[in-house]
C-alpha cells in the first residue's frame, strides 16, 4: 500500500537567491566555453553559469527582413519565457541599397538586452565568410551585451564533396576547415565571445578533432531521432570534448504531418519530451538547446516522415498565434533552475517518491506519493542544498503548510529524492 502526503504550498513572491544565480539576465561583456559550461561574465565581473533556453530563429530564405518582424516576435519569446535565439545569418536591419544599417541593428540588439535575452549569431559561408561582411559586423557588435556567441556555417558535414548526394555536395572538407580555421582567427581577433560551429548529429572523434584543430570553442549538434535523444548524452560523454558542454542546436518536429494531416499535439509531446531530456542534465555537462524553430517558415518544401512537414516547424504560425507546443514550453520554461551548488540529493534518481501534478501553480496543493505507509521523515530542500523543511510523517494522509517562493526545490525521503518546481 502506498502512502499519500498532501503538500499546501502558500508562496510568496520572491525569487530563489544566489542558487539560481545561472538564470540570472546579465548583459554579456564575455563568453567562454570551460569545464562543461558557457560561462558568461558581465560588466560587473559576476560568472554566470549560462544556460539556454532558446529558438532558432529565421523569418526568410535570405535572413535579411529580420526588422519587419521583430518587434512582434520578440512579445512571442517573451511570452514563452525564452532568454536566447539562434540565428542563421547575421541578426541585422538592411536600408534599400541592401546594406546593414548598424544603427537600426543595434537597437533591435539593445531590445533584446532589456528583455533579458541573447543572440547567438549565425555567419553563412558564401554570403557572410567569404564576403568579409562578419568581419564589418563584429566590428561593430562584437561587444554588445546581448551577443552570446558566434556559430560559423549549419551541419555543413552533410555537404561535402565526395560524401554527399551530388544535389547537396557544396565544397570539399577540406575547403570548409581551412575557411573555418580563417574565420574563428578573424571573430576572436573581433570579439570576446566564444565561437563555435554546428555539426549534424554526433561528431565522430576526428571531426571533433579537427574543429577543435580549427580553433572552435564549441560544437553545438542538429539532432532529430524522433521522440527521444536516445542515447547522445552517452555518447557525448564518450568523446574527447575536452570541456565542452552538449547544446542541442537544432531540435524539434513539424506540427503538421508529412501527409499533411495535423500533428500540433504530436509537436507539443516531441518538444516536451526532448526539453525535459535536456532538463534533467543541465547540471550534468549539458548547457541547454534551441527549439526548431520559433515561427513556421512558409517558403520551404519538402516534408519528412519522421519529422513532418518542412513549412510547420515552427511553434508559432507565422502570424504568431501559437500553438499546442508553445503553452506546453511557456509551463516549462517559466520556473529555470540552476545549477550553483546543488545539493547532493538532487542526484539521486526517484524511484518510489512521486510528485503530481508537478509543475505545480503557487497555492496549489500536490500529492507526494511514497512506497511505504511507515512512518519517515520528508524533506525539502532549496537547490543550493538548504533544508527547508522537515517533517515526521505517518503512513497517512497528512497536511504541511510551507511558506515557499516561486522556485526549484528538491524533496527527498529516505534514499529517494525528486524535483518540484514551484511555478
Amino acid at each position: 500500500m502506498k502512502a499519500k502526503i498532501c503538500i499546501s504550498l502558500i508562496c510568496t513572491t520572491c525569487m530563489l537567491a544566489s542558487s539560481l544565480s545561472s538564470l540570472s539576465a546579465q548583459p554579456v561583456s564575455k563568453s567562454e566555453v570551460k569545464d562543461n559550461r558557457i560561462i558568461v561574465t558581465a560588466g560587473t565581473g559576476e560568472k554566470t553559469d549560462y544556460k539556454i533556453y532558446g529558438f532558432c530563429y529565421s523569418v526568410d530564405r535570405n535572413g535579411r527582413e529580420f526588422e519587419a518582424y521583430f518587434d512582434n516576435h520578440l512579445a512571442l519569446l517573451e511570452s514563452v519565457h525564452a532568454n536566447s535565439i539562434r540565428t542563421y545569418r547575421p541578426l541585422a536591419a538592411y536600408d534599400g541599397n541592401g546594406s546593414i544599417n548598424y544603427e537600426k541593428t543595434r537597437r533591435m540588439f539593445d531590445r533584446l538586452a532589456e528583455a533579458g535575452m541573447t543572440v547567438l549569431v549565425g555567419f553563412d559561408l558564401n554570403q557572410d565568410l567569404l564576403s568579409g561582411l562578419y568581419k564589418t559586423y563584429l566590428g561593430e557588435l562584437g561587444d554588445h551585451p546581448a551577443l552570446l556567441g558566434v556559430l560559423l556555417g549549419n551541419e555543413y558535414n552533410y555537404h561535402y564533396i565526395g560524401s554527399a548526394p551530388d544535389g547537396s555536395a557544396w565544397f570539399t572538407k577540406e575547403s570548409w576547415l581551412g575557411n573555418l580555421t580563417e574565420a574563428i582567427t578573424e571573430v576572436k581577433q573581433r570579439c570576446n565571445r566564444f565561437v563555435g560551429v554546428v555539426h549534424g548529429e554526433i561528431p565522430t572523434p576526428q571531426e571533433l578533432s579537427e574543429y577543435e584543430t580549427c580553433g572552435a570553442d564549441i560544437v553545438m549538434l542538429n539532432i532529430y531521432r524522433g521522440n527521444s535523444f536516445y542515447n547522445l548524452f552517452d555518447q557525448w560523454k564518450d568523446l574527447p570534448a575536452n570541456g565542452m558542454p552538449l547544446v542541442a542546436s537544432e531540435f524539434g518536429r513539424s506540427s503538421v504531418a508529412a501527409n499533411g494531416n495535423d500533428a500540433s499535439a504530436l509537436q507539443a509531446g516531441w518538444v516536451v519530451q526532448l526539453w525535459n531530456e535536456i532538463d534533467s542534465r543541465l547540471c550534468e555537462g549539458v548547457a541547454g538547446g534551441y527549439v526548431f524553430e520559433l515561427v513556421d517558415e512558409s517558403w520551404k518544401q519538402g516534408a519528412g516522415e519522421l519529422t513532418g512537414s518542412e513549412k510547420h516547424f515552427g511553434v508559432f504560425t507565422e502570424e504568431g498565434a501559437p500553438k499546442a507546443a508553445a503553452s506546453q514550453l511557456s509551463q516549462l520554461w517559466q520556473s529555470k533552475t540552476g545549477c550553483g551548488p546543488v545539493a547532493s540529493t538532487a542526484s539521486i534518481p526517484a524511484s518510489g517518491l512521486k510528485v503530481y501534478p508537478n509543475p505545480v501553480e503557487k497555492g496549489k496543493s500536490i500529492w507526494i506519493e511514497t512506497d511505504t505507509p511507515r512512518r519517515q521523515a520528508i524533506e525539502m530542500y532549496s537547490l543550493n542544498g538548504s533544508l527547508i523543511k522537515r517533517q515526521s510523517v505517518r503512513g497517512n494522509l497528512t497536511e504541511l503548510t510551507l511558506s515557499v517562493p516561486e522556485g526549484a526545490y528538491i524533496l527527498k525521503t529516505g534514499s529517494e529524492s525528486t524535483k518540484l518546481i514551484v511555478k
